[in-house]
């Protein structure tokens, strides 16, 4: 029996609704809404496969290790803190998925009993550390993926158990490592290489790989191997970048540098590779344009050794800025021409003035490219016809001194950019002026046409460029991302005009704003864009005064994120927000006001986040006029020792999260007049010691969640307070 909810994303799962199918086998949870499995699940006796990804509760019941066929279990993206402790009893499982699960932080002492297990992904689990004991007794193992973990992984525990799972293909530890030594790094992956198994390694975005083993060429059914972002990698060993080795590899970051002779550079050894990334660095040691000219592929045709590497996906080139060099560059990136298959091209450091031919003619030479980008170009002063590729997706343009205009060159002709959705321009300091509009040719008797450029254009993102202005409009765009560039958010609207005058307008925007010192009345760009539905303003001044134009074009915000840093008061306007459901407030100050009776009229707000004030220590007075709250998290408060007496007017919190705030000893006795609470949530608070005495009168609290408050732990436990929490459905104490 096979049940598979499909589109069933409001459709929640209740307390017994599965104990009248307990024949079944294949479950299937993947498109349903899953705030938590329900116990009746235990009753699925047959069950062979669970599929129940991005659980939004943080306990998965204990009872769901009696399962005792259960073959796969997929749990990835789920919001629980652990796994049962009695994991260890599935004894069958042979598929186990918890990635990007964030919250679990250790694996049970019993994982190491799951002995017939093949494949195991752990990757993204951010506050996981990894015990390489429980992972020693996976002898069967033949799919591990560790990668991107919160912490590096401890080489030395994993350099005594690595060498015992021979069944691995399949070996993932992007960034795992990134925290080691490199002689650990080293070390560890000479171990890796006694896996005769094993078929795909990543070990991309480790920092800390500056060099690989010969010994790497004994895993010969290896087929890939990634070194994506290994961005300190001096030298590849000869076996990695031979014909019968490389055939097939999946990424190769080169180091370009000077032979023993010091007359060549060892870039020809690249002729003999063809993998999917290539990354070449140290472009400034070719010695001649013998290394990199033209080869003979018949006696009619001569082409760059690059351009018959149809296989390569992603290509870099990198010169090492400042350094010196023997070839001009412009000369080296002529012969240099990458295949037409080519989707992902990057150019940095590149120091010469012009660009070689096929860089100018770039639609004809590289017309599939979906991302382009070219940083660090300093001498640079006009940008290739990049608006003629057809299928440019991402545009990144960064650190390119000479670049003062972005015009109508930039586009080179009608319908440019069709397709570009993402655009990031960033440390352009001499950047005056982006002229958003082109001409795209004559129509009869209507002459030149305009149309705004970048029609497509979903996000933009604008750093570090003080001095650009956009004329005659904005560009139409979604999201916007703006950080120092005081300049951007003051000067539109110089035209009189809008982007809604050449294309139809957005329905909502995303807006970011970081790092400014204009005064916020002064934000001209927002009366130019569409309603703003979501507005961050991180790190900036100024903020305490609007204006009643500024107040309108905010009234439509729903979600509103604030990093304060030289104001103790909240802004007056900000109880203007009528629609505001969600708010979310960082401060480095010590306490956190607002003018008063500002702040009941945000009858809408249902949510509010209180992260990272570090040196808070009272939550404000205003938190009891938020009388529709319903959601309130306190993250990371850490000087934090006291709730202010108004909170117990949150009569309609649903929610109360509070996370790192040490300094408090105890929750008041007014906790019991919160008479909506649902979920109580107290995570390393370690100087709280017990629950307040009115915890009874909580009648709808149904989850309560304790982690890493040894203390408080210890009290929920002593059999007298047992009884004052017994009422509470759902309790996770570790």
């Amino acid at each position: 029996m096979v049940m598979r909810f499909l589109d069933c994303q409001r459709i929640q799962l209740s307390g017994v609704a599965f104990s009248s199918a307990r024949s079944l086998r294949v479950l299937d949870l993947s498109e349903c809404y899953i705030k938590m499995l329900p116990d009746s699940i235990s009753q699925l006796k047959q069950l062979g496969y669970l599929n129940a990804p991005r659980i939004n509760h943080r306990i998965i019941p204990n009872c769901i290790t009696k399962l005792s066929k259960l073959i796969y279990l997929n749990l990835s993206g789920s919001s629980i803190s652990a796994l049962p402790e009695s994991i260890g009893e599935l004894e069958c499982l042979m598929h186990l998925d918890i990635s990007n699960c964030i919250c679990i932080r250790e694996v049970p002492a019993s994982f190491g009993n799951l002995k017939k297990l093949v494949h195991l992904d752990l990757s993204y689990c951010k506050m996981l550390a990894v015990d390489p004991k429980a992972l020693g007794g996976l002898t069967n193992i033949q799919y591990l993926n560790l990668s991107h973990p919160g912490r590096s992984l401890p080489i030395g525990g994993m350099l005594e158990i690595i060498g015992n799972l021979i069944e691995l293909r399949y070996l993932g530890l992007s960034s795992a490592i990134r925290n080691a030594g490199s002689a650990e790094a080293f070390n560890f992956i000479h171990r890796i290489c006694t896996l005769s198994n094993l078929e795909h390694l990543d070990l991309s975005r480790n920092n800390s790989i500056t060099r690989l083993p010969e010994s790497i060429g004994r895993l010969r059914k290896l087929h890939t191997l990634d070194l994506v972002g290994c961005i300190i990698l001096e030298r590849l060993p000869k076996c990695t970048v031979q014909m019968d080795s490389t055939v097939n590899l999946n990424a190769i970051c080169f180091v370009t540098h000077a032979d023993d002779g010091e007359s060549s550079s060892n870039i020809g050894l690249l002729r003999h590779a063809n993998p999917e990334y290539l990354h070449i660095t140290g472009l400034e040691n070719v010695k001649s344009m013998e290394e990199v000219k033209s080869i003979e592929v018949t006696k009619e045709k001569r082409t760059s050794f690059l351009t018959v590497k149809t296989r390569i996906n992603y290509l870099k080139f990198e010169w090492t800025r400042d350094a010196s060099r023997s070839v001009d560059a412009q000369e080296v990136l002529e012969g240099l021409v990458p295949p037409s298959t080519l989707h992902e091209f990057s150019i940095e450091g590149y120091n010469s003035v012009i660009f070689p031919y096929w860089v100018m003619d770039i639609k004809q030479y590289l017309p599939n490219l979906v991302k382009v980008s070219l940083v660090g170009l300093r001498k640079c002063n006009s940008l290739p016809p990049l608006g003629q590729l057809p299928n440019l997706v991402e545009l990144f343009l960064a650190e390119m001194d000479s670049i003062t205009t972005i015009g109508h060159s930039f586009c080179s002709g009608a319908t440019a950019f069709p397709e570009l959705k993402k655009l990031f321009l960033g440390r352009m300091e001499n950047l005056q002026v982006w002229i958003t509009i082109y001409s795209c040719g004559k129509y009869g008797k209507l002459g030149s046409v305009n149309e705004v450029m970048f029609p497509s254009l979903v996000k933009l993102s604008i750093c570090d460029c003080p001095k650009l202005r956009m004329v005659p409009c904005p560009p139409r765009a979604k999201e916007w991302e703006i950080e120092g560039s005081d300049n951007v958010l003051s000067s539109c609207g110089d035209g009189g005009q809008t982007s809604a005058s050449f294309a139809p307008a957005l329905t909502d925007a995303i807006v970011t704003v970081k790092s400014s010192k204009m005064p916020l009345h002064q934000w001209r760009l927002l009366h130019y864009l569409p309603v703003i539905t979501d507005l961050s303003i991180i790190r900036c001044t100024g903020l305490t005064y609007s204006s009643p134009e500024l107040v309108h074009v905010l009234s439509f915000v729903r979600s509103l994120h604030l990093e304060l840093s030289d104001k103790l008061q909240l802004p007056k306007w900000l109880g203007e927000l009528k629609y505001l459901r969600e708010l979310k407030i960082s401060t480095d100050c010590t306490g956190l006001q607002a003018p008063p009776e500002s702040l009941k009229d945000l009858i809408a707000l249902r949510s509010l986040r209180l992260y990272d004030c570090e040196i808070l220590t009272t939550t404000p007075k205003w938190l009891g006029q938020l009388i529709s709250l319903q959601r309130l998290h306190i993250w990371n408060c850490t000087e934090l020792n006291d709730l202010h007496g108004s909170m117990r007017h949150l009569w309609s919190l649903q929610e109360l999260h509070l996370y790192r705030c040490e300094n408090i000893v105890a929750l008041p006795e007014w906790l019991g007049d919160l008479a909506s609470l649902k979920e109580l949530e107290i995570r390393s608070c370690r100087s709280i010691k017990s629950l307040p005495e009115s915890i009874p009168k909580l009648a709808k609290l149904e989850n309560l969640s304790i982690h890493y408050c040894p203390e408080l732990a210890a009290w929920c436990k002593l059999e007298e307070n047992k009884k004052k929490i017994a009422h509470i459905k759902h309790r996770r104490i570790s």
